[in-house]
């Protein structure tokens, strides 16, 4: 009696979780929908300021070993200039181009900016470096 009562228990069970997710099924599709049009609108975002950004990152030296010589803190030029960096970003760039987001006006805005932060970092480890020798065993932390 026990066993036929536990049986027709999981069985109204296994029934409702079938019913169950037969309706989820419906709300994951238009859950992965809306993910996908939110992730395109952000991608396109992304380009429409890309020009800028990527003005400020060439600004910064980021992608020129000859502009951003880092020589301490364990080789972190080896990791900032690696050429995958590079490549990729190149390729955001003929990206934006390709679609018509590129704005010369914003890549040499941004680039002014990138070049002003990259002096006025440099300008700062100098100071430290000429009046507070002592202090430049932290330096890795403060820039």
């Amino acid at each position: 009696m026990r066993r036929k009562i536990l049986i027709g228990l999981l069985s109204i069970v296994l029934l409702a979780g079938l019913f169950s997710c037969a309706s989820v099924n419906p709300q994951i599709t238009k859950f992965d929908l809306a993910n996908y049009e939110a992730n395109k609108q952000l991608a396109k975002d992304g380009m429409v300021t890309w020009s800028f950004n990527s003005g400020f990152i060439a600004g910064l030296g980021l992608t020129n070993p000859i502009a951003f010589p880092i020589k301490n803190s364990d080789e972190l030029r080896a990791v900032i200039n690696s050429p995958a960096t590079v490549l990729a970003l190149n390729d955001l760039d003929v990206i934006c181009k390709k679609l018509g987001y590129w704005k010369d006006e914003d890549f040499d805005l941004g680039f002014s900016l990138g070049a002003k932060v990259r002096a006025g970092s440099q300008a700062a480890i100098q100071f430290v470096k000429d009046w507070f020798p002592q202090l430049m065993k932290y330096a890795p932390m403060l820039f």
